[in-house]
C-alpha cells in the first residue's frame, strides 16, 4: 500500500471530527487533502517546519486535541518529536508512516517495507514512498541539499567520486534502475525521471550542466556512456510525447536513447527518444536531435543535421 492511502486510512479511522494537519507541500500532500476532502474531513497543509496556522501554534497543549497529524514525507523529524513531545499518542493523535524503521546509522538504513540505503546518505533528502527499494552508496561523495523521490521496486547505484550539487533531484517510479558511474558530476537543479519500468545509465566522468532534464519514459531505457559534456538547459527524453500518426501509420511513442562515449551537447540541446549519437560526436547549442548520427560527427540545427565529420574536441581551455 502506498503512503498516500496508509495516511488516509488511519485519518479516516483516527481522527474523527477533528482538523487533519498534513505537513509537507508536495504531490502526495496535496493528493491526500483532496481525497479528506472529498469525505468531509477539514485540512490543513503545513510547509516546511511551521507549526502556525493564523499565528497560532497548533501543537500547543491547549489545541493539539484539535487536530489530527500526518506526516507523508520522511523528513520532518522535528514536528514528529514535537507532536510526542505533546504527549499524542501514534494512531491514535498522529501518524508518520516513518515512524517504521528498523535499522538507522550512518551506513545502513533500513524500514519495515523493505527499503534499504548502503552507504552514507549526508547531503541526501531520501523519501520512500513505496516498498522494497535499494540504494547503494559508494565512498567519496560529495552532495548538496539533494532530493531522491524514491517508489516500489527501484535500485539506485551512486558510484565512487560522484558530486551531486545542490537543488539535484531524482524521481523513480515503479521498477526503475538509475546508475551513476564514477567521477560524475551533476550541476545544479538537475532533475532525472524515470517512469515505471525504465532505465537510465550515466557513465564513467560524464559532467551534467545545470538545468538540464534527463527523462526516461515507461518501459525505455537511456544509455550516456563515458566521458560525456553537457552543457547547461539540456533535455534528454525517451518520449516522442503524444501519440504521433503520419499518413495514417501510428509512430512509437516510446523509444531508447544511446549517447556514445565522448559526446558534447552544447547549450540547450534536446534530445528525442529513437536517437544515437555516436562516439566523439559535436551537437550544436539549441540543436533538436532525433535519429541516429555517427562518430565524430559535428550536428546542428533544427532537424539536426550532420555538417561535418571527422571533429575532435577536449575538455581543456587552453
Amino acid at each position: 500500500m502506498d503512503i498516500v492511502n496508509l495516511c488516509f486510512n488511519h485519518a479516516v479511522e483516527y481522527a474523527n471530527k477533528r482538523i487533519v494537519a498534513i505537513w509537507g507541500e508536495c504531490k502526495n500532500a496535496y493528493i491526500l487533502q483532496e481525497k479528506l476532502q472529498e469525505i468531509g474531513f477539514r485540512t490543513v497543509i503545513m510547509d516546511g517546519d511551521e507549526v502556525k496556522v493564523d499565528e497560532i501554534n497548533i501543537l500547543s497543549p491547549f489545541l493539539c486535541d484539535d487536530y489530527y497529524y500526518l506526516i507523508p514525507i520522511p523528513f520532518y523529524n522535528e514536528i514528529r518529536n514535537a507532536i510526542r513531545k505533546a504527549k499524542k499518542i501514534r494512531k491514535m493523535d498522529y501518524y508518520c508512516p516513518y515512524d517504521d524503521v528498523v535499522i538507522e546509522n550512518q551506513n545502513y538504513y533500513e524500514d519495515s517495507r523493505g527499503n534499504k540505503v548502503y552507504g552514507n546518505r549526508k547531503g541526501l533528502q531520501l523519501l520512500f514512498y513505496g516498498n522494497n527499494s535499494i540504494i547503494v552508496i559508494k565512498e567519496c561523495n560529495r552532495r548538496r541539499s539533494c532530493t531522491v523521490e524514491i517508489y516500489s521496486n527501484c535500485i539506485l547505484n551512486i558510484d565512487e567520486e560522484v558530486e551531486m550539487r545542490k537543488g539535484t533531484r531524482f524521481i523513480m517510479t515503479d521498477n526503475t534502475v538509475l546508475h551513476i558511474s564514477k567521477n560524475v558530476l551533476l550541476y545544479n537543479d538537475n532533475r532525472i525521471l524515470l517512469q515505471p519500468n525504465s532505465k537510465i545509465d550515466i557513465g564513467e566522468g560524464t559532467t551534467i550542466g545545470r538545468c538540464s532534464n534527463v527523462y526516461s519514459d515507461s518501459d525505455t531505457e537511456i544509455s550516456i556512456n563515458n566521458d560525456c559534456m553537457f552543457s547547461w538547459d539540456v533535455s534528454i527524453k525517451s518520449s516522442n510525447g503524444h501519440k504521433l500518426v503520419i499518413n495514417g501509420e501510428p509512430k512509437s511513442r516510446l523509444t531508447n536513447i544511446t549517447i556514445g562515449q565522448h559526446v558534447w551537447l552544447g547549450m540547450g540541446v534536446t534530445v528525442l527518444g529513437d536517437s544515437c549519437i555516436g562516439d566523439g560526436s559535436i551537437v550544436g547549442a539549441k540543436s533538436f536531435v532525433k535519429g541516429v548520427f555517427g562518430s565524430k560527427k559535428l550536428i546542428v540545427g533544427v532537424p539536426a543535421k550532420e555538417i561535418d565529420e571527422n571533429v575532435e574536441w577536449e575538455r581543456n581551455i587552453e
